[in-house]
């Protein structure tokens, strides 16, 4: 009998009052390649007298140390031990409710098992009713079906396949990432709306209505990139502008399509996804990589500003010193000992896992600079403003120190970047700011200058 479990996230609720980074356990069941909409992960106990079950409090795991390949916790200690323990015993119960439901199939007493019987069996300690050769559920259970799918609208996957609307299977797709919160620490919410944007534009094609899965190719493709071309541009209150959608928005709004076919695909709705190849579609452009000159670095760490910028001025200083994200920086700061390690020469250096995906640890050198950064402050780091708040400090501090683009926590991440360049190796600085490959930072923070050809010059002499 094919059955899989596995496991997600959820986001636990304000109430909850867990850390920022603790999630919600969510056992996630497939049988017969068909998948059900999730249910809480706790310790299961079962009466061996009565055969009554119940659960403990639902398992909250950390989702920095979770490893979404084996479906278990990552680390030796004892805490994790106990928690993948849980898991296994999970695992092992309802693969074990599934077989036993397998066996009465088998022998004539009980209809095939499904999804539903499964879970059913799992979260009650007895097999659902069988009337006139199939299952009968009480209608507690079927509310909590109906409930789920008013979350969401498009139904189980079980309806999804090559003639499903190409349609409701984008809206399958975007539900299913609410539903096993993906986008918690995988998909930042920006990326999951850009999504949904592709999705609307795809409800308004004139096609829509027609296209089904299997309807979907390359030339297909095509079609529905020239129609995006054609598209008004901007938010509605900017429609006046009579801008056109651009080439590389088209093209990322085709890649989602494509994003689609391959979740339909690892479910094995369909058998393959007929456009992983974007082919001959133009590709969005580079973002020009924008830093501070030295000079202007120079000016910043000699600026004096009011006491109203003073403690965004720190943070940005912050994230130049380490070249981390503007959280990571927060995390490091406000437990600052337990990230400082030593190199095997004795020099102090920060050792941190970044929270964007997919979470490369950065080994950063901790510079004289920085010491006297942390003086500053007599080694407590200040409250951490706000995002927004933080950025329009920053638009002020730009003016201050002559920069001419929009300073912001990402441009003080990339001057770190040429700080580093300057004594670094560049596979040192990939390192340093946790990059996967060397190839990302010579694309985005690998910029020569004429201040970097003077640096090199009077470095030669």
């Amino acid at each position: 009998m094919p059955v899989t479990v596995q496991f997600r996230f959820r986001t636990p609720p304000a109430r909850a009052r867990l850390s920022r980074f603790d999630r919600y356990l969510v056992v996630r069941i497939t049988v017969n390649s068909v998948r059900d909409s999730g249910f809480a992960a706790r310790e299961r106990f079962r009466d061996p007298n009565s055969g009554a079950v119940s659960f403990g409090d639902i398992l909250v795991v950390d989702s920095r140390q979770w490893n979404p390949v084996l479906y278990e916790v990552r680390g030796r200690h004892q805490e994790a031990i106990d928690k993948n323990n849980i898991i296994d015993r999970i695992r092992h119960d309802v693969k074990t409710v599934c077989t036993d439901q397998q066996r009465r199939f088998d022998a004539g007493n009980a209809p095939m098992p499904t999804t539903d019987s499964v879970k059913f069996e799992y979260l009650n300690g007895l097999p659902p009713t069988v009337l006139a050769g199939q299952f009968v559920y009480p209608p507690t259970f079927l509310a909590r079906k109906q409930n789920k799918a008013s979350v969401m609208p498009d139904g189980p996957t079980a309806y999804l396949g090559p003639n499903s609307l190409l349609e409701t299977a984008f809206r399958a797709y975007l539900s299913d990432l609410v539903a096993s919160k993906v986008e918690t620490g995988q998909l930042s919410r920006s990326t999951y709306l850009l999504r949904k944007s592709a999705c609307d534009y795809l409800e308004r094609y004139p096609l829509s209505a027609i296209t089904r899965v299997s309807d979907v190719t390359p030339h297909w493709l095509s079609r529905f990139h020239t129609w995006l071309l054609s598209q008004p541009s901007g938010s509605p209150h900017q429609k006046f502008k009579n801008l056109r959608m651009s080439p590389g928005t088209a093209t990322s709004y085709c890649s989602h399509i494509s994003k689609v076919l391959t979740w339909m695909k690892n479910q094995y709705l369909i058998p393959l996804n007929p456009i992983t190849d974007m082919g001959d579609l133009p590709r969005q452009p580079n973002k020009d990589v924008v830093f501070l000159n030295p000079p202007q670095i120079e000016k910043l760490f000699q600026l004096s500003v009011p006491d109203s910028l003073a403690v965004s001025l720190w943070w940005f200083r912050l994230i130049c010193l380490t070249g981390l994200d503007y959280p990571d920086a927060v995390r490091y700061a406000q437990a600052r000992y337990s990230y400082e390690d030593y190199t095997p020469g004795g020099k102090p250096k920060i050792v941190i896992r970044r929270a964007k995906p997919p979470g490369n640890v950065c080994n950063i050198p901790i510079t004289e600079r920085l010491t006297d950064l942390w003086d500053e402050v007599i080694g407590e780091a200040p409250y951490a403003p706000t995002d927004s708040t933080l950025i329009n400090h920053l638009v002020h501090i730009g003016s201050m120190i002559g920069f001419e683009h929009r300073l912001t926590p990402k441009v003080g991440r990339k001057t770190a970047g040429v700080i580093f360049l300057r004594d670094y190796s560049i596979k040192a600085v990939s390192n340093i700011l946790g990059h996967s490959t060397i190839a990302i930072t010579e694309r985005h923070y690998v910029k020569v200058t004429g201040y970097q050809v003077d640096h090199e010059t009077d470095r030669l002499r």
